[in-house]
């Protein structure tokens, strides 16, 4: 927010549904019986995004981090970590250029087959890890403590209606205080508006993705975006 510009593009696989528009496929497999499904749905969207954000990068000549959403399905596979590595190698971004989201949900200390070993490994390869959706109401603020990220992204729900709720103000501030004070860096998803930047801001988020920047693009509209985003703010 400091630089009023984009810095990074998350990619997300959706199947467009005849009624219903964009569906997020994931959502409506078990993680349970459907392992392999979302593993394979995770894997498309990283390959596909490492190859979409490299393109925007040559067409801008700007190093765009890419952030993708794993689960357990894909980290828990043998060797994954270092497909990843690999496909990031051969796609032109350092693993640095990497950020793994992962929902606050799905992270258990507590259970011997949790993820907190393979969020290890993905820093060990340099990548950055964000603990998403943070404060949807699954996970509490010793996550911050145990997992070893590098940024957390407050939920949606915690930032809709920010501008009018006292109570969201102080516990978006708090929030976003003691992730700083654990060398955390802050973002904040579905901002839609330059009150909630403005607030966000003032409380210390430092990037921020929603409806005040876009809604969600294919390739091409991405392209687009990013070519009028850059003169709108060269003529600001």
């Amino acid at each position: 927010m400091e630089s009023r510009r984009i810095i990074g593009y998350e990619v997300t696989a959706c199947w467009l549904h005849p009624s219903e528009g964009l569906v997020d496929p994931v959502s409506l497999l078990s993680t349970h019986e459907d392992v392999k499904r979302i593993a394979q749905i995770e894997r498309f969207a990283l390959l596909e995004g490492l190859s979409q954000v490299r393109r925007l990068r040559e067409l801008s000549n700007t190093a765009f981090f890419l952030s993708v959403n794993l689960s357990g399905a894909s980290l828990k596979e043998k060797g994954f970590v270092e497909q990843l590595r690999q496909a990031a190698c051969e796609a032109g971004f350092k693993t640095d250029d990497i950020v793994v989201e992962l929902d606050e949900k799905i992270i258990r200390f507590d259970e011997p087959d949790g993820l907190a070993g393979s969020v290890d490994l993905l820093r060990e390869i340099g990548c950055r890890v964000a603990l998403d959706k943070f404060g949807g109401g699954h996970g509490g603020a010793g996550q911050l403590i145990y997992l070893n990220a590098d940024r957390l992204k407050l939920c949606p729900m915690l930032i809709a209606g920010l501008e009018d709720s006292k109570e969201k103000r102080q516990l978006v501030q708090s929030v976003t205080r003691l992730a700083g004070n654990l060398g955390l860096k802050i973002s904040a998803a579905g901002v839609d508006t330059t009150k909630q930047v403005d607030l966000l801001k003032q409380f210390g988020c430092t990037t921020v993705q929603g409806k005040v920047i876009a809604d969600p693009l294919s390739p091409h509209e991405a392209e687009i975006h990013m070519r009028e985003f850059e003169l709108l703010e060269y003529q600001s």
